[in-house]
């Protein structure tokens, strides 16, 4: 019996021990409603539009709000016009957060504080949006302002969250390509629009970039925009075009990664980075050839340098002397073509001769055919281009006998070498016709993201696509305003927009046996 009530003690106190547990534990009431509402601003020293505020090192924001909050990623969200080099220290007792500038204040400015979403409520983490605060050191509050808008070159979708940059219009590009701050800084909404307020009168330049890093300053790899015009705020002053964005690649320092030369003399060299319209090579007279991160130097006998303009240098006695590589084919027409006319064959050293009638072509049915031409491609030292009727829905086979070819240096393919394809039936294709009242080029984009076709556009005609496999394409187009015959991307230290351009957001599909129509009108 003793047992029993033993028991019974036991577990009435572990039944109490868990209900007591269970009211010292702090949660949300079941049943109740999520908090969705922003924290809000009950005081705030100094008072927004305030004038005469204290310049001294030390001087402090404090605001007091409803309900606990906390303050996160505010190197990144904060956003101060003028720069404070220092930024803001923050603490907090209880509802108040005290912010303290450690760098002695301009004096007679209007100095703007955008904290973006940095201050949050403690249980849901909703954020106080447009929260910002304007004060100025002297007996003026500053009341000009500038807006417009950003958007992607390409499709002119709005660019949310990109910083748009004010300088004095006396500064240098140059002096903005390396680091300058910039004197006034904004943030654009969802919808790519931007306001910038408390601005005094002067001329400025504007930009726009994405700033991943958070430093105020492009750098290569950000998104980047430039108005192109200077503008003069004297009032409230609305950008008329807005600024158009356009993706930037890394820029590295360029150099020679690795070099080597045979014995008749071809020097090959990997380079950091492909080569632009904007480098130089220079190889004292000698031909080059080059396609992305390879160049090739047809250097004979002479002894010379390869010079990266600006670059890098490499002198041919230091570069690597190796044994030939055998010389071979390396891709020729396979599978099913779309061409009826010409096929393409690369080998793997640039050549110096043809001989066509060492191309030996046969057809399905085992007859001899005769060839047009045959030639080494202008361009591409590498390839050999055949000419031809190879009839639609046949198949073919072409031999190269020893000596067809001639690669730099006098070497020959020692065995025939033989490629078989077909070609594509013309009912196996579609065509697609696109009416374009624009100048300048206009691509075939595969679904892949590879160019398949590109044409010039002149005296505003159109473009015929002919004999396209199936499948689903995009059209873009770009400009060419000062006509030298290249689309001009965005340019930060010539200070110039990217020519028009634009990508046709509606895909195209393709169907076989069909021809297509599209009308581009501006």
């Amino acid at each position: 019996m003793k047992l029993f009530e033993d028991i019974f003690v036991l577990t009435q106190a572990f039944v109490v021990s868990i209900i007591i547990t269970s009211c010292a534990q702090v949660g949300t009431p079941s049943g109740g409603g999520v908090d969705t509402e922003a924290p809000i601003v009950l005081e705030i020293s100094p008072k927004p539009g305030a004038t005469n505020v204290i310049c001294d090192r030390g001087g402090a924001i404090s605001v007091t709000f409803d309900e606990y909050v906390n303050v996160k990623s505010l190197n990144s969200q904060l956003l101060v016009s003028p720069l404070l080099p220092q930024g803001l220290q923050w603490s907090m007792k209880r509802k108040t957060v005290t912010f303290v500038w450690n760098d002695e204040l301009q004096a007679d400015k209007t100095y703007v504080f955008q904290f973006g979403d940095a201050v949050v409520d403690i249980r849901e983490g909703n954020s106080l949006d447009n929260f910002v605060l304007a004060f100025s050191t002297g007996d003026h509050l500053d009341s000009l302002s500038i807006s417009g808008s950003v958007v992607d070159v390409f499709t002119a979708e709005p660019k949310s969250g990109v910083r748009v940059l004010m300088y004095d219009s006396v500064i240098s590009p140059d002096s903005i390509f390396k680091g300058a701050k910039p004197k006034f800084v904004g943030t654009t909404n969802e919808s790519g629009e931007f306001l910038l307020n408390y601005l005094p009168s002067g001329r400025y330049k504007i930009m726009a970039i994405e700033d991943n890093d958070r430093n105020y300053v492009w750098t290569s790899g950000e998104g980047l925009a430039v108005f192109e015009e200077v503008v003069v705020v004297d009032g409230h002053v609305t950008l008329e075009m807005p600024l158009r964005m356009q993706p930037t690649s890394e820029l590295a320092v360029k150099y020679f990664e690795k070099s080597s030369r045979d014995s008749l003399g071809l020097v090959h060299v990997i380079l950091s980075a492909p080569i632009e319209l904007s480098d130089k090579i220079d190889v004292s007279g000698n031909r080059i050839f080059y396609d992305n991160e390879n160049l090739w130097v047809l250097s004979g006998e002479s002894s010379s340098d390869v010079v990266w303009c600006g670059n890098d240098t490499l002198n041919f006695q230091e570069i690597e002397l190796i044994q030939m590589e055998t010389f071979r084919e390396v891709k020729g027409p396979e599978g099913k073509v779309v061409s009826s006319n010409i096929a393409e064959f690369t080998f793997s050293r640039p050549l110096e001769s043809v001989a066509d009638s060492l191309f030996i072509l046969i057809t399905e049915d085992s007859l001899e055919m005769f060839l047009d031409s045959v030639y080494i491609d202008d361009l591409d030292p590498f390839k050999v281009v055949v000419e031809g009727n190879f009839t639609r829905g046949n198949s073919f086979e072409l031999t190269l006998v020893p000596g067809g070819v001639v690669g730099y240096g006098g070497v020959q393919i020692s065995d025939s070498t033989s490629f078989k394809w077909s070609v594509f039936e013309k009912k196996s294709l579609g065509d697609l016709s696109v009416k374009i009242e624009k100048e300048g080029w206009l691509e075939l984009i595969a679904s892949n993201g590879e160019v398949v076709k590109k044409q010039r556009l002149q005296n505003k005609e159109g473009v015929e696509f002919k004999n396209l496999t199936q499948g689903t394409y995009q059209l873009k187009w770009t400009g060419d305003t000062d006509g030298d015959g290249l689309w001009r991307s965005v340019d930060l230290l010539q200070w110039k927009s990217p020519e028009p351009a634009e990508i046709m957001l509606e895909k195209v599909k393709i169907k076989s046996d069909w021809s297509h129509e599209v009308q581009w009108l501006n």
